[in-house]
């Protein structure tokens, strides 16, 4: 394998659960409304919580990625969802990732639903502006791309130094894939 590679050999290790993800919101339903974005902002926030807070305790995590800090948002989605008027969920068990692989791989689902997150606002704000407008922290990120190649450049430097650890990074982003389907799962189902 490449030293540039470990990104895309997870984004194709990991492409059945991605798919199955984002199957689970289809947010160009027409049953997609308010309520449904209030359950998808609880359902994001059961998995991301528990896991920012396990991630930011990893101390290699954050002497690979120093701006660990910065691209946290579980407190971007509790802040969206007090202006909701929802209390935020409890949290979902998240497998523990305890090696700096593991932690990169979780990390790696965390990173991508940046880019995914302006996906889903430019979908929805023609038909929910105002309400977006209110609880939109979370997938907004004006530097997403910019923040989302300096992950990719930190996890492909990693791969390249420890080729033996690609597979414990697919492991993890699959388990972290598979966390958030759950959550998804147990949001009410909308016609």
């Amino acid at each position: 394998m490449t030293s540039d590679s470990l990104a895309q050999h997870i984004k194709s290790r990991t492409a059945g659960a991605h798919r199955r993800v984002e199957g689970l919101l289809d947010v160009d339903a027409p049953g997609f409304d308010a309520d449904a974005w209030r359950a998808m902002l609880g359902a994001l926030h059961r998995v991301v919580a528990p896991l920012e807070a396990q991630l930011t305790a990893l101390p290699a995590l954050r002497a690979w990625l120093p701006d660990w800090d910065a691209r946290r948002r579980a407190h971007l989605l509790a802040a969206d969802l007090e202006a909701l008027g929802v209390e935020p969920p409890p949290a979902l068990p998240v497998a523990r990732f305890d090696s700096l692989g593991a932690a990169l791989g979780a990390a790696y689902v965390l990173e991508g639903s940046t880019l995914g997150g302006r996906v889903i606002l430019a979908r929805l704000t023609p038909r929910m502006g105002p309400l977006l407008a209110l609880s939109d922290r979370y997938h907004r990120r004006p530097d997403a791309g910019v923040a989302w190649r300096t992950f990719l450049q930190r996890l492909n430097a990693f791969g390249a130094e420890h080729p033996t650890r690609h597979a414990a990074c697919v492991l993890a982003a699959n388990e972290t894939f598979t966390t958030f389907e759950s959550s998804f799962e147990q949001m009410p189902q909308r016609a």
